[in-house]
């Protein structure tokens, strides 16, 4: 009894690990949280960012939450989707704007995306978006 007890337990251990892999269907580049650690305008870094803006990201969701001061935060969350290297953002709720003066609806150029670092474009000309894996 007790050999069938510890077979069933490490089966269903097993299948608890291997069950773990996936990120809620989202895109795997992206998922997780990311800080962005800089913002270029016309080939100069914006010195007006003091560094306290997170995007998250899962499944086919994101959230954007700015740091105010006083431990106060900010977040709006939204829809995104990938493809062909441009990231499609959609923020339904009217009474939260997304951040970085982006519209409601926007796209977005992907520079780079690998698993620590991403830069993205937005507008012509193009400011330069630089986000850390955090």
């Amino acid at each position: 009894m007790t050999k069938y007890v510890l077979i069933i337990s490490l089966g269903l251990i097993f299948l608890t690990l291997i069950s773990c892999t996936h990120n809620n269907g989202g895109e795997p580049r992206l998922y997780g949280q990311w800080k962005l650690q800089r913002i270029v305008r016309d080939g100069v870094t914006d010195p007006s960012y003091d560094g306290g803006i997170f995007w998250k990201f899962q499944n086919k969701t994101i959230e954007m939450q700015e740091m105010l001061p006083n431990h106060e935060t900010y977040m709006t969350f939204g829809n995104f989707r990938l493809a062909d290297e441009t990231l499609f953002f959609d923020f339904p709720d009217e009474d939260r704007a997304p951040l970085l003066g982006l519209p409601r609806t926007c796209e977005m150029g992907v520079v780079k995306l690998s698993g620590s670092e991403m830069v993205l474009t937005y507008g012509n000309p193009a400011t330069i978006f630089y986000f850390k894996k955090w």
